[in-house]
């Protein structure tokens, strides 16, 4: 990604709590890294919120059967 930008932001201490939590419960230790990582998903939904809707795009759809129920 390149070269990183230090910046401050400002959120309800429940929230940071929760945070703390999961990266506890993850065992993972930078917080920094999971708001990179939340900033990243917010920005391509929001995206692909805001794209075309016209545009070809790709998808699965899986059907489980079970010929031996009636």
């Amino acid at each position: 990604m390149g070269r990183v930008s230090r910046t401050a932001i400002s959120v309800p201490r429940e929230l940071l709590n929760d945070l703390d939590d999961l990266l506890s419960h993850l065992n993972l230790k930078s917080r920094s890294k999971a708001i990179s990582e939340a900033i990243t998903l917010y920005i391509a939904e929001r995206y692909w919120v805001l794209s075309d809707v016209e545009k070809e795009v790709a998808g699965t759809i899986i059907m489980v059967y079970d010929h031996h129920k009636e």
